[in-house]
């Protein structure tokens, strides 16, 4: 039987790159549907040679605090556009840098946090028809629920928010989030694996 004191715990892993954006706003959509949510936010400094070069301590500290610095901006910045304020009143939101193999730690810190949803990209450029290694990986281990916002490319058109989506969301005070153009177009996501009780929760 779910506690309803507890609040749902939702894990987003974000990379920072201009997909970011977008994988944000799709977890802050599930979050606004939970009414209390707690949000772990992620990014993860890789710890893994580049090109044969194996990064020192002091290159790793040094991405961890620009890592921090972006992640700092970034969150609320996408949350004040996304959320009307009064509907995340409730909300609690945390940021988390950590270094390590991206999977390893999206996955660690959603044990951690009890998570009843994880929300991630298809990063890089995999194939359409596949997802990217991260995500591939992160769904081969998780054991909440994972949401992969799938269709997300980088084109200009496709960045700037949609003036009727802002629209909607004002009005309706978050609970709707897209215009009937983007219903089922390039803003939707795919629920990769489902599994467990998003409504448990856990704090």
């Amino acid at each position: 039987m779910s506690d309803p004191a507890r609040r749902p715990v939702i894990v987003v892993a974000v990379d920072l790159s201009e997909y970011s954006e977008a994988v944000l706003t799709h977890a802050f959509d599930q979050a606004v549907r939970q009414g209390r949510p707690a949000l772990h936010v992620l990014a993860v400094v890789s710890d893994e040679p580049r090109r044969w070069h194996k990064p020192s301590a002091a290159e790793l500290e040094a991405r961890e605090e620009e890592t921090k610095v972006a992640l700092a901006e970034l969150v609320p910045r996408v949350l004040d556009d996304a959320v009307p304020e009064a509907a995340r009143r409730d909300w609690k939101v945390r940021l988390h840098v950590r270094r390590g193999h991206p999977d390893e730690q999206i996955v660690e810190l959603a044990e951690e946090v009890v998570a009843d949803l994880l929300v991630i990209g298809r990063y890089g450029h995999a194939s359409r028809r596949r997802l990217g290694s991260t995500a591939d990986r992160v769904l081969a281990q998780a054991e909440c629920p994972v949401l992969v916002v799938a269709g997300v490319r980088q084109r200009d058109e496709q960045a700037a928010q949609c003036p009727a989506c802002v629209a909607v969301r004002a009005a309706s005070d978050g609970e709707r989030w897209f215009c009937d153009a983007h219903l089922g177009g390039r803003v939707s996501s795919s629920v990769a694996r489902l599994g467990g009780n998003f409504a448990r929760g856990g704090w």
